[in-house]
């Protein structure tokens, strides 16, 4: 079971660059930064998304489990 799949995001032309030299100079895996990234963004707002939208907490409340 493949539990990844690929997505396309827009980027401007800074935020491209920026992660070219994060791979190229740094040796940084960007997807793993990337998705590092977003798990933070969603455990910083976590709160925010279950206080605005209660048919969120009430489906993770229904299968027992939160993904983030």
């Amino acid at each position: 079971m493949k539990l990844t799949k690929n997505h396309k995001f827009r980027t401007d032309e800074i935020q491209k660059q920026t992660l070219i030299v994060l791979d190229e100079k740094y040796k940084i895996n960007v997807s793993n930064f990337i998705r590092q990234a977003i798990a933070e963004k969603l455990e910083r707002e976590k709160e925010t998304i279950f206080k605005n939208y209660k048919e969120v907490q009430c489906y993770f409340k229904k299968i027992n489990e939160c993904p983030f």
